[in-house]
């Protein structure tokens, strides 16, 4: 994977492989120092990114006598990716499916970003959410604009006082799309409901 025969690699040590510049960090190492599994991604001297995994082993005395590492081509994956990405005609259903696993993340989980550019965007919403102001997110259906702003409340102090107000305008019906977002009072208009309803930008 980065490029050296098995006569360069066997017997060398891995700290003189980084100062050769063939490993921009050593998993193995880490492992080493922490005494625990380690999981990095580090680039080889191509600029190839791989996700290496190193375990230490330890001896029946409890001392260690090696550390295994697994190591997976990031590069290959991602080109692999991109191609299916582009090729893709995403349908409705598909984005569908994806939005909805994407909230779900977003709901349970951290934001977890490998690229620059994700890693920008994750950035901007940090600083956006330390702030009080509006926030305009744009993207195509699918793309994860609902994980990012439920990212952002969370990190807001706002979290701590309302949750956030999810409003689907695409959902709801023209007709019914003032008496959801300003709500109404009580005999508004047949079938209202009895004691009224907070309209959601109220509620948020």
């Amino acid at each position: 994977m980065i490029g050296l025969s098995p006569q360069k690699i066997i017997g060398a040590s891995v700290s003189n492989l980084l100062s050769n510049g063939y490993l921009s960090d050593s998993a193995a190492l880490r492992a080493l120092e922490e005494k625990k599994a380690v999981t990095r991604v580090i680039f080889d001297r191509y600029g190839n990114e791989l996700l290496v995994t190193a375990t230490p082993v330890l001896s029946d005395a409890g001392e260690l006598a090696q550390i295994v590492c697994n190591i997976r081509n990031l590069t290959e994956l991602n080109a692999v990716t991109r191609n299916i990405l582009l090729r893709a005609e995403p349908t409705s259903d598909y984005q569908r499916e994806l939005a909805t696993w994407l909230a779900r993340v977003g709901e349970h989980s951290a934001v977890i970003a490998q690229s620059v550019k994700m890693k920008k965007v994750l950035d901007l919403a940090h600083r956006a959410a330390k702030v009080v102001a509006n926030v305009l997110l744009t993207g195509e259906t699918g793309v994860g604009k609902d994980v990012v702003a439920r990212h952002i409340h969370k990190r807001s102090a706002r979290s701590n006082s309302g949750q956030l107000i999810k409003v689907d305008c695409v959902a709801i019906p023209e007709q019914l799309l003032e008496a959801e977002l300003f709500g109404y009072e009580r005999g508004s208009f047949t079938d209202a409901i009895k004691e009224g309803k907070r309209g959601r930008l109220e509620l948020a």
